[in-house]
């Protein structure tokens, strides 16, 4: 006679435990780039993670925002980069090689964070140095550049402009300046090289604009611009919570070349369509 009257406690036990479960919450930084990558990983996880709550927390701020919200369990995970650990929240100087950042960044997070982060996303996004083409012939090394007697107007993003591993980089060739170096917001840089107002500017790599021909990047022949390659920051406590979620991020490790990254950014960017729908698309292409 009990046993209905446990089978239906049982049943009610387990459905309570499923409404109550947490959440989880993937954030981003203020670009387009971190907010398709945040947009992928939600879209995948509610794939694959069948009836799990995602939350979407995007264009959050900055690197040690980010961090700080992953220390006080706001954010579960969030797409970051691998230089960028090292410099913004280490505070420890950047490495050449990216295998010594990434082990380094992975390391220190897991030590100091109870944070994993996941094999790479596949592309690196350190910044480097670009000039229009009409300006670039002739030219195809920053030494090059310094050399010369041309007069550069140099713009930067304003991360660039305060990280330890950015603005002396650009200093450390010297160029020839018609003025000072200024710092901008990443999505006005180009627009200010187009009404030529700036003839050279510091960007990602992975920027949209990179797939025109109307940019060139001058090599960086010193090797002084650090490692990004985009990779995922993950709460280990979030993992433990939820089993399956570090096999279905581990999914994304290397799907994203730089020229795919550079694709995706323009489609948001210069055609001006919908993160979501841009996200969506590429996870069906890639067979996620």
């Amino acid at each position: 006679m009990l046993k209905p009257t446990l089978k239906i406690l049982a049943l009610a036990l387990l459905l309570a435990s499923c409404s109550t479960r947490k959440p989880i919450v993937v954030g981003s930084m203020n670009g387009t780039e971190q907010r398709l990558l945040g947009e992928i990983v939600a879209q995948h996880l509610e794939h694959r993670l069948e009836g799990m709550e995602i939350r979407r927390q995007f264009a959050m701020g900055d690197t040690p925002i980010l961090y700080q919200a992953m220390l006080a369990s706001k954010v579960d995970l969030y797409p970051e980069y691998t230089g960028a650990v090292i410099s913004e929240i280490l505070k420890e100087e950047v490495a050449h090689d990216p295998a010594v950042v990434l082990g380094r960044a992975r390391q220190e997070m897991k030590r100091l964070a109870r944070i994993d982060m996941l094999d790479p996303l596949g592309f690196d996004a350190r910044f480097v140095f670009v000039v229009p083409a009409s300006e670039g012939a002739g030219i195809s090394t920053m030494s090059q550049a310094a050399s010369g007697s041309h007069k550069w107007t140099a713009g930067v993003p304003v991360e660039y402009q305060t990280r330890a591993d950015g603005l002396p980089n650009l200093n450390a060739y010297t160029l020839p300046l018609a003025a000072g170096v200024r710092g901008l917001q990443p999505g006005q840089l180009f627009a200010a090289m187009t009404r030529g107002e700036l003839n050279m500017i510091v960007a990602s790599q992975s920027d949209s604009h990179l797939a025109q021909a109307d940019w060139k990047i001058l090599a960086d022949d010193r090797d002084l611009n650090s490692p990004e390659q985009a990779t995922l920051l993950v709460s280990q406590d979030t993992i433990q919570q939820q089993p399956k979620l570090k096999a279905a991020l581990q999914e994304l490790s290397g799907k994203l070349t730089l020229e795919t990254m550079r694709k995706l950014n323009a489609e948001v960017d210069l055609k001006e369509r919908p993160v979501p729908e841009v996200a969506r698309e590429f996870l069906k292409g890639a067979g996620l």
